[in-house]
């Protein structure tokens, strides 16, 4: 405390910010590692709590791949939140996602070296459709859209009948 009360006395706002910084720090650290210990001391307590977790994880995948998706982060995002997915497929018994996922991934993480123009339109999100150009958070994946447009399609009567 006696740490704050000096650069906040003398009233200079480098100093004060600085100090304010330092604690900050100090908190946010001692905070993180506490919210990283409770899922690991927990698993290793409660089988339940282990169980549980996991769906919460797999649901932290699912929102990353999502806001992924929807904002049209590839390179950080998209490849390393689809990378997450890969043991929820190997304990959900789907095999085929859990062997080409990997593939996937790799192949995407070599995109920028083997074909660069492809890269380009895939980092500017070329492998989403944005159907409003006014929305950012609009952006979809292109079967997901292209299911939607058949929906619609289906939806409107005909106007010719077959004969």
């Amino acid at each position: 405390m006696q740490a704050l009360e000096e650069p906040f006395g003398s009233r200079n706002a480098t100093r004060c910010a600085a100090a304010s910084h330092k604690v900050e720090d100090s908190i946010s650290d001692s905070v993180l590692h506490i919210i990283a210990l409770f899922p690991k001391q927990g698993r290793q307590r409660s089988a339940t709590f282990a169980y549980r977790d996991s769906f919460l994880e797999a649901g932290d995948t699912l929102l990353w791949i999502l806001r992924a998706d929807r904002e049209a982060i590839l390179k950080h995002m998209h490849i390393e939140a689809v990378k997450e997915t890969v043991p929820c497929f190997v304990l959900a018994g789907r095999t085929n996602y859990a062997r080409y996922t990997p593939v996937y991934v790799a192949e995407m993480q070599q995109l920028d070296e083997k074909q660069p123009l492809m890269y380009c339109h895939m980092i500017e999100g070329g492998f989403l459709v944005r159907r409003s150009k006014s929305r950012v958070f609009i952006c979809m994946p292109t079967d997901q859209a292209l299911e939607q447009i058949r929906i619609l399609a289906k939806s409107v009567p005909r106007s010719i009948q077959p004969r």
